[in-house]
């Protein structure tokens, strides 16, 4: 699912403030701060994203605060920038939590690949640039230059499962003789559909074949529900619960799956042996074929020797004896 929200002035840091706190990383699974797009580059950016190049470029500032960017008489009280916020269907998000580390760490990577690929699809369109232009450093040249500051997440604020990214799009079309364009809010919100598609086509791709497992969707339902487990759900309903950080969160959940019936240690287990089991069948059949194809090729080469009609050899001279005749002829002299 994704959602894209206009960022205005009076607002203040409220859009922005909770992901630059340090619960963000602990409580709600937080990580890295990154800058993409190629309008980062041009503006020499350096990754993590900073609170104080953030709200610079937020203000139409370059990332130091030196310069004006974006000409505030223009741009008058217009959207500083959007959050494009890209959420992970829940089975995927739930399938992470009760995932063993390694599965884990990849599905996480798959997420936040299928937004960057979403991410430069939605720059792409909203900025009107050409794809074939793209192909050439003349083309590239041409069009302007977008810069997103992006914060991935694997839990919401209730705590649930809940793989996420939100994309800072910032307001500034950067062209390559250094003038700043701006963007209308129809234009940008109008690429809602373009943002959902690109994260749905690369999720999809690199699924397929990723993972053999399957959770029950009673069980996706339970963690993301109203009613969904989380210690701050629980917390809110009264009950005194201290909010959990990271690995304690995985391994709550992961309890919580156990008393609903679904053991992840097990089920992983299983579903391992299954996908080595079904992995060494394919292999069997394809040595097997192997085997086929290298007895078809011998029986082929020796069918071919067989029924080829054979050259004819030349025949080789060999030296004339003499006759009895010509050695009586020879004892007449």
């Amino acid at each position: 699912m994704v959602s894209i929200t206009p960022i205005y002035g009076y607002e203040g840091d409220h859009p922005f403030r909770e992901y630059f706190e340090h619960k963000f990383v602990s409580q709600r699974l937080g990580r890295a701060k990154l800058w993409l797009g190629r309008g980062a580059e041009f503006l020499g950016l350096k990754n993590p994203v900073t609170l104080t190049s953030f709200q610079n470029l937020l203000h139409g500032h370059s990332p130091d605060g030196a310069k004006q960017l974006r000409d505030p008489s223009v741009h008058g009280n217009k959207e500083l920038a959007w959050r494009l916020t890209i959420t992970a269907p829940p089975s995927l998000s739930v399938l992470w939590a009760l995932a063993p580390r390694a599965t884990r760490a990849r599905l996480q990577h798959t997420h936040f690949c299928a937004a960057r690929h979403a991410l430069s699809d939605f720059q792409g369109v909203v900025n009107a640039w050409d794809r074939a232009a793209l192909e050439t450093i003349e083309g590239r040249d041409r069009v302007p230059c977008a810069v997103f500051a992006t914060f991935t997440s694997g839990a919401a604020r209730d705590q649930t499962p809940q793989l996420q990214t939100n994309a800072f799009f910032f307001n500034l079309a950067i062209h390559s003789n250094g003038t700043i364009g701006t963007l209308t809010n129809d234009h940008v919100r109008n690429q809602k559909s373009v943002l959902q598609n690109g994260y749905d086509e690369m999720l999809d791709v690199m699924l397929w074949g990723a993972s053999a497992y399957a959770v029950p969707q009673e069980l996706v339902r339970r963690f993301t529900s109203g009613s969904a487990f989380g210690p701050a759900k629980r917390a809110e309903q009264g009950q005194i619960v201290k909010l959990l950080r990271g690995p304690d969160l995985f391994e709550a959940w992961q309890g919580q799956s156990k008393k609903w019936g679904w053991d992840p240690a097990q089920e992983f287990t299983v579903n391992s042996e299954r996908k080595r089991h079904f992995l060494e069948i394919a292999q069997t059949l394809r040595n097997e074929l192997q085997r086929g194809r290298d007895f078809l090729h011998r029986s082929r080469e020796s069918l071919q020797s067989l029924f080829q009609p054979k050259q004819p050899q030349p025949e080789q001279s060999q030296p004339r004896t003499k006759s009895t005749k010509d050695n009586d002829h020879s004892h007449s002299h």
